[in-house]
């Protein structure tokens, strides 16, 4: 769990020198001039080092959990890749074969694993979050679960589960004695975590929290990770049937008997984001890895569109442009690009502001741009202010995204496919109904 602190090494450094640590240093470094060999410090040896600074202290005054233990193994929760990334006969494996292949719902909520150890006689919920404090996982047990009787759970051993947070109800719930600045499920399910107690608390009352379960780390001390995901699964279930009467859980949804594409298209059709599709004899990765034996097939625009006969590309217009960022390299550059698209009514027909004139809607920002192309659109004008080619606005292009947001309609995600010299601006039309349906 040392790894990935966003902290600057001076900074962690300074953090150390202060306490009178002293980080064993673990990067191999070669002098240019004499190729000596040395080790240096790097930023996971001065968070290593804070780190064990804090747990001896926090063992000293008898606040320290013995799941922290468990959960320290764990570099980051097992990752999927994308099947883009697979080759084109291990996709058609994976939408085939289901007897090494299982489905599962992809949840959008907050990555937990929830600890149960007898001893520290409380249940227990990490995150990926770490704390900028003591530089350890932050336990949301106190908020989530300190009214559960866990005088029940005695009888039941030890384990640790992986899964989603996410809310209980569909629809966020808002009233005028709690200020909930959400707008989506998963920020009303941040704004719990990262409230003090007693605001997440109220939040809580109106949203109430659940834990999607999907894979099991632990149970009774043994060290489930190098069994195969068909054997933890069992596991799972002897947990789940021991304490879903005790807390707010639920098993993640599978194929249950459908292929794995009449699955997808159920999820999909009720706005569902995707599926996570896992290899039933995958290891659990604790090294943060994409290895590509969970695999996300995330639901995207264009494949809505195929999916509804609604066509086989999203194409849409240039409309304008932000100028890259200070500091970085793409300062002084086109930073990204504003794509537009005009909406039709039921009708078919353009739907016109209060002028007449055809309406815009801005539909994605596009960055991730490359470099060459960066540098081919941006111009500068007399005063040195970085402006957009002229010839790039209107210029159609085929964009694809994640799914719609349900804030500004926008594409979430967006990234760029190809220009389409094709197309003219006017021919970048969608319903808007049928973009609404978009909407997670």
């Amino acid at each position: 769990m040392a790894k990935g602190s966003t902290r600057k090494l001076s900074e962690l450094k300074l953090e150390c020198d202060l306490l009178g640590l002293h980080p064993i240093p673990t990067r191999n470094r070669v002098n240019k001039e004499t190729g000596e060999r040395y080790l240096d410090y790097s930023k996971d040896d001065y968070v290593q080092a804070l780190q064990s600074h804090f747990i001896e202290k926090y063992k000293e005054q008898g606040i320290y959990h013995k799941s922290l233990d468990w959960v320290l193994k764990i570099d980051s929760p097992m990752l999927a890749l994308q099947i883009k990334n697979k080759s084109e006969e291990e996709q058609n494996d994976i939408w085939n074969n289901q007897e090494k292949w299982l489905a599962e719902e992809k949840i959008d909520g907050s990555r937990q694993v929830l600890c149960w150890f007898k001893e520290d006689r409380c249940l227990d919920a990490y995150s990926r979050n770490t704390s900028v404090f003591d530089f350890l996982p932050i336990n949301y047990g106190q908020k989530l679960y300190d009214t559960v009787d866990v005088s029940k759970l005695f009888n039941i051993p030890d384990f640790i589960i992986d899964g989603e947070l996410v809310l209980k109800n569909n629809e966020i719930v808002k009233d005028n004695s709690v200020d909930i600045i959400a707008d989506t499920q998963l920020n009303m399910v941040s704004a719990i975590l990262s409230a003090d107690y007693n605001l997440s608390k109220q939040f809580q009352k109106l949203n109430p929290i659940k834990l999607i379960a999907f894979d099991i780390l632990m149970y009774d001390g043994k060290d489930l990770t190098s069994l195969p995901l068909r054997e933890r699964k069992k596991y799972l279930q002897l947990v789940f049937n021991n304490i879903k009467d005790l807390i707010d859980i639920e098993l993640v949804a599978n194929s249950n008997g459908l292929s794995t594409r009449d699955f997808y298209n159920q999820i999909v059709s009720v706005g569902g984001e995707g599926l996570v599709v896992k290899d039933l004899d995958s290891l659990y990765d604790i090294r943060g890895k994409r290895a590509g034996e969970w695999v996300k097939i995330k639901r995207s625009v264009t494949g809505s569109l195929l999916e509804q006969n609604y066509g086989d590309t999203f194409d849409c217009f240039v409309i304008g442009f932000n100028e890259g960022q200070k500091g970085t390299k793409n300062e002084g550059l086109v930073g990204s690009l504003n794509f537009g698209i005009y909406l039709l009514d039921e009708n078919n027909k353009v739907i016109l502001d209060e002028r007449g004139i055809p309406q815009i809607h801005h539909i994605c920002t596009v960055g991730g741009l490359p470099d060459k192309l960066r540098e081919a659109i941006t111009v500068k004008d007399f005063n040195g202010n970085v402006q957009l080619r002229p010839d790039i606005y209107a210029k159609v292009a085929t964009v694809d995204g994640q799914d719609v947001s349900d804030k500004n309609m926008r594409l979430a995600h967006a990234r760029l496919i190809q220009w389409r010299v094709d197309k003219s601006a006017d021919q970048c039309t969608i319903r808007k109904d049928f973009l609404e349906r978009l909407v997670l």
